[in-house]
């Protein structure tokens, strides 16, 4: 009998599953259709989203949009388990924010506006023949300094600035002041008074930074600024677009506003999928999702949009082989400590926030890939031209690898390639490995370092901050970081820095200890390649004597848990080198550099550690998935352990190496 019951149940749920499965329905939506239609077939088609966000669906259903065609409409998700996607061949289907806009009136001056007819409260991305365009900004961005004035005073209680922009040329009231306020973040102010060279502003919501003298400001988010080909002013009360055309005819050009602030919100809906689509012209965000589960968006391509994917506190998600080009500000963001089980994969993203003054105030702006939560991968991604970080990470059981990062921190910089902080938290198993790191350009307009060239090195490969602990770092190829480090550890403790190779950077490892911070522990600095242009190694510690009187050379040696193995140059001016205060704002002292030797003897390590071999070398890196044979020119190279590679180098998927040229063959 009980095995009769058993059988019964399980029919049942085999039934069940086979009613689910065959009672899931696909509908389709077409331009050419009607939501007179029943949506089930491609020839009884829908025809807008509005009808996609007014039905019910069951789980499982599926809403496939035809290839080629345009939807300017807002996408809502109405309930869970749906899978948006595609169906015929040709490009993917578009969800666009654009409006083309025409009827353009001349106002004289090279400038011509057109009405938008836009219900948005703010205007922020414009195109011009399928190009971003930067709103009217003064100075010019193409001038000296990259535009920026520069603060000469500042009364920080006021939020008053002072500088050469006197309101008897232009009073610039009601206009934006973005202010560079550090290296790392530039905020967008509302002037709220101008006299003379003084300027009154207030502060944007969730921003509290205070600017510092030294650094820059410009003027943007005015029709007076407007003297360039493409620059803009949007009229919140008018809703006109002004451009500056100067002697070209508006007939020439397609001109594009968005007029949606977000494409598709799937709001905390479960098990939503959207795949083989387009999203362009997202005057805000392109996908928003929030405190939602099992959240997948695949195969999809971005272009043209202030920020991308923005996922809040989302479980179970996974952005898999995405293209995101143009964006002003984030590629894609998860964000809250609720975020788990993320997925972000095979991606590309170029283009990303390349426009200073564009993109959002305050923290956590301006990146390609900004990753908050738990139990993340992070890999196969490429990035390629970025305004700040492009792989920002902070979390538990986090990897990061097999990615391929270039040309970055171009609007902001104190930054780095792969960034991470942790903030009095202590993390668990992460991990950084197998990514190649290339050309940190950094961007010194506008702050002191392009007054006084040399006054700080901020642009980094790799960046451990503010505590961040119990990183491993291994296998990375970082190269062409001029302006910073290879790896930089910001009172950073428990790192493990392993089988790195660090390539024409300024110096190969910097540790610094902010003042009255806590003492910096356990790093485990070994088998390195380090061939650096300045320095092997930078040691700042702000407050030596704090909290207790210690020497600088046992504070160092108590830093390292290992420190070996590794391979060094010692045919640079300064290669092994540390500064410190006494106190923090105490005494100052910078010892002599020292060579390898020295360094030997000062750190009681190192025994296993030598000296790179100075004749003419080559760096070779593989940033992609698969193996790269490269011929040597028909010369025998060696490596830093060695190893002869005779007219041919085989690397593997994500590797390089540094080779040192020995004899013809």
């Amino acid at each position: 009998m009980l095995t009769i019951v058993i059988m019964k149940k399980l029919l049942f749920t085999t039934l069940f599953f086979i009613s689910i499965h065959c009672f899931a329905t696909k509908y389709y939506v077409s331009n050419d259709g009607s939501n007179l239609n029943t949506g089930t077939s491609t020839k009884t088609s829908w025809q807008t989203i509005s009808k996609v966000n007014g039905f019910t669906f069951k789980k499982k259903d599926s809403v496939l949009f035809k290839c080629g065609d345009i939807w300017s409409e807002q996408l809502l998700p109405p309930g869970d388990n749906t899978y948006f996607g595609s169906y015929d061949t040709g490009s993917n289907p578009i969800i666009t924010g654009f409006r083309v806009l025409t009827n353009w009136i001349n106002d004289g001056k090279g400038i011509w506006h057109s009405n938008t007819a836009a219900t948005i409260n703010d205007l922020i991305v414009v195109t011009i023949d399928g190009n971003l365009e930067r709103m009217g900004r003064f100075p010019n961005a193409n001038v000296s300094n990259a535009g920026y004035f520069i603060n000469t005073n500042i009364k920080q209680v006021k939020s008053v600035i002072n500088g050469p922009a006197y309101s008897s040329t232009t009073n610039w009231t009601g206009a934006e002041i973005v202010i560079r306020k550090n290296h790392w973040i530039i905020d967008r102010c509302v002037v709220t008074g101008h006299r003379d060279s003084e300027v009154t502003y207030t502060n944007p919501e969730g921003s509290g930074y205070i600017p510092k003298v030294g650094y820059g400001y410009f003027f943007q988010n005015d029709i007076r600024t407007l003297d360039q080909f493409g620059e803009w002013f949007f009229n919140k009360s008018t809703k006109n677009l002004s451009i500056y055309f100067g002697t070209n005819k508006t007939s020439d050009y397609n001109i594009k506003v968005a007029v949606i602030d977000t494409l598709v919100n799937a709001g905390a809906h479960n098990n939503i999928t959207i795949e083989n689509m387009a999203f362009e012209g997202a005057n805000k965000l392109a996908i928003s999702s929030r405190f939602g589960a099992s959240v997948v968006i695949k195969n999809c391509s971005f272009k043209n949009n202030y920020n991308a994917i923005s996922l809040i506190g989302i479980k179970n998600l996974k952005i898999i082989n995405n293209e995101i080009t143009n964006t002003l500000n984030n590629g894609i963001l998860t964000s809250d400590n609720a975020s788990a089980y993320q997925d972000i994969q095979y991606n590309t993203l170029k283009n990303t926030s390349l426009f200073a003054g564009m993109s959002g105030s305050g923290d956590g702006n301006a990146g390609a890939i900004s990753q908050h939560g738990q139990n993340a991968h992070i890999e196969y991604n490429t990035i390629d031209l970025c305004g700040y970080n492009p792989i920002v990470f902070v979390g538990n059981y986090d990897t990061v690898r097999y990615n391929y990062i270039t040309n970055y921190n171009l609007t902001k910089d104190d930054g780095g390639g792969i960034y991470s902080v942790s903030r009095n938290i202590t993390a668990i198993d992460r991990d950084i490995s197998y990514n190649i790191i290339n050309n940190g350009i950094g961007a010194r307009e506008g702050t002191p370092n392009f007054i006084k060239p040399g006054s700080t090195y901020d642009t980094h490969g790799i960046y451990l901050d503010e505590e961040s602990n119990h990183v491993n770092v291994h296998d990375n190829s970082i190269s062409n970081c001029m302006d910073g480090s290879g790896i930089f550890i910001n009172i950073g403790t428990s790192n493990i820095i392993c089988s790195n190779n660090f390539y024409t950077v300024r110096t190969g490892l910097t540790i610094a200890r902010m003042p009255d911070k806590k003492l910096i522990r356990d790093i485990i600095f070994t088998s390195n390649v380090v061939y650096p242009m300045v320095s092997n190694f930078m040691y700042w510690n702000g407050s030596l004597n704090m909290p207790e009187t210690v020497s600088i050379k046992s504070d160092m040696i108590a830093m390292f848990k290992k420190i070996d193995s590794n391979y060094y140059r010692n045919d640079i001016a300064t290669p092994f080198n540390w500064i410190y205060h006494l106190t923090n704002g105490g005494t100052f002292v910078a010892p002599a550099a020292v060579n390898f030797s020295a360094w030997q003897k000062y750190i009681e390590a190192e025994s296993n550690s030598a000296v790179l071999n100075t004749v003419p070398i080559l760096y070779k890196m593989n940033p992609t998935a698969k193996v790269i044979v490269y011929t040597l020119g028909g010369y025998n190279y060696t490596d830093a352990t060695g190893t002869n590679y005779p007219n041919k180098l085989i690397l593997q998927p994500y590797t390089s190496k540094i080779l040192f040229k020995g004899k013809a063959l």
